[in-house]
């Protein structure tokens, strides 16, 4: 840092202390409510709230006894940021100064950011936010802002408890603590079969029903019913508790259909059919994301997979491509039965290819076109791999390709940005049989003995048995 600049830093902060105070105004620094763990940390961010551009920030952060800061800095890496520990109305707080030396105005938003941590024998408390001033414009003219105080809410465990099966008001399902966001938890209920009816739900913080719950009063409700989107069922139920803003939710999924398998005398061709697990090597895409399975993008709000087209007018129908990949190469003469579950976020016709690996185009027809619509519909069908389809064409004449390995979707046939659904694929191949055992049909084929059953001859319409 050159004198010059040290030189303005020093005369900004000097206004930022000793410059006379306006009254309040609509400009504030805010900081939300937020739960932490007893022994646990969290980053929380301390927001600006203005109309108007602002310079510089300055506010003493006072912690209740329990709480201590693990750091601190500037959102905005750019601004000039320090702090330092004063005594603040009596008590020991830090001072956190947020400047900008080049001009740059502070704007509306996130500010600073503040690792908070509690000590073991934390029980709750709350950060106050005092003493606060906003440099308004690059002279140094300063306004007083409002106290600002956030309540701080320890929760070690959420659970869920109500009238769905498997839990009651007196006994809860505990919530999983999300690793990167702790204040989210959630809980998944699994194959719970649910009647026609109104459901209801809380969650409550630390196993005690007179502290913290979502939602704060009464209960909520869910009510599957039939002739709507969650009739009678067998269901994944999802739980999700917010306590940043403090929201609770649930998300009724389909469970995964049973795999499909191949029949006697077929062979399986993929892995991991009805997406269940988090296997997905028997499917690929390229030109849009990695292939991933996605809870509730299926069948029956299932788990599915999910391939999103861009929007581009000038795209070639296979810039956007997903593939069912086969468990080894096949080779003409191969019978192959093809089934999945499919629609699309707007209707739209999708072509197919037979490949080689992904992307290793071998023949442009194999399963033909599959038209997708907006409702959950079953393709079908049983092909027999050509000699195209397994070696690729070269001049009107089988190629020399090692096989067919992938069925490929044109999924740019629409221009428009679209998503396709997948879910409960089944893929199994029967290869044509080997003869083994040869059988000699021919009697003296050698012409050694004196038998010519196996042989006669004509001649101008008239014929006889050789001799």
């Amino acid at each position: 840092m050159n004198n010059k600049t040290i030189f303005k830093w020093f005369s900004m902060l000097l206004l930022m202390m000793l410059a006379g105070i306006s009254s309040v105004t609509a400009q504030s620094l805010a900081l939300a409510d937020f739960s932490i763990k007893a022994g646990g940390t969290r980053d929380v961010t301390i927001s600006l709230v203005t109309e108007n551009d602002i310079y510089g920030i300055q506010t003493d952060i006072v912690l209740s006894e329990g709480l201590s800061l693990e750091g601190q800095a500037a959102v905005d890496e750019i601004l000039s940021f320090a702090s330092n520990t004063v005594v603040s109305n009596e008590k020991d707080a830090t001072r956190v100064s947020l400047l900008s030396l080049e001009g740059k105005a502070i704007t509306a938003g996130d500010a600073i950011t503040l690792t908070v941590k509690a000590d073991d024998s934390f029980t709750g408390g709350t950060i106050m936010l005092t003493n606060t001033r906003l440099t308004t414009d690059t002279r140094g003219t300063e306004q007083k802002a409002g106290d600002v105080t956030a309540n701080i809410i320890v929760i070690n465990t959420m659970e869920i408890r109500g009238t769905f099966p498997g839990m009651s008001w007196s006994e809860g399902v505990s919530m999983v603590q999300d690793t990167e966001n702790p204040a989210i938890w959630t809980v998944t209920l699994e194959g719970v079969d649910i009647e026609n009816g109104t459901y209801e739900y809380k969650a409550f913080a630390n196993g005690e029903t007179t502290g913290y719950q979502l939602p704060a009063e009464g209960n909520q409700n869910w009510v599957f019913a039939e002739n709507s989107d969650y009739p009678a069922g067998k269901y994944n139920l999802v739980f999700t508790a917010d306590t940043d803003n403090h929201k609770l939710t649930i998300e009724p999924q389909g469970p995964d259909a049973p795999e499909l398998t191949a029949p006697e005398g077929w062979t399986n061709g993929i892995t991991n059919g009805n997406l269940a697990g988090e296997d997905v090597s028997s499917y690929y895409a390229q030109g849009t994301d990695p292939v991933a399975i996605t809870p509730g993008a299926g069948k029956g709000g299932s788990r599915g997979i999910v391939v999103k087209s861009a929007d581009n007018p000038s795209a070639a129908d296979w810039d956007t491509q997903f593939f069912i990949v086969l468990s080894e190469t096949l080779q003409e003469g191969t019978t192959l039965h093809v089934q999945f579950d499919y629609k699309a976020k707007h209707a739209a016709t999708a072509g197919t290819q037979a490949h080689g690996n992904p992307g290793d185009y071998n023949y442009w027809s194999c399963l033909g076109n599959v038209e997708f619509t907006e409702e959950w519909k079953t393709f079908s069908q049983d092909i027999e791999i050509s000699a195209f389809m397994a070696h690729g064409e070269s001049n009107g004449q089988p190629g020399t390709k090692e096989g067919f390995r992938s069925i490929a979707f044109n999924l740019a046939v629409d221009k428009t940005a679209n998503e396709y659904y997948f879910d409960n694929f089944g893929v199994w191949y029967k290869k044509p049989a080997v003869v083994d055992d040869w059988t000699d049909i021919v009697v003296n084929g050698d012409m050694e003995g004196e038998s010519a059953e196996c042989f006669y001859v004509t001649e101008q319409g008239i014929g006889g048995p050789f001799l």
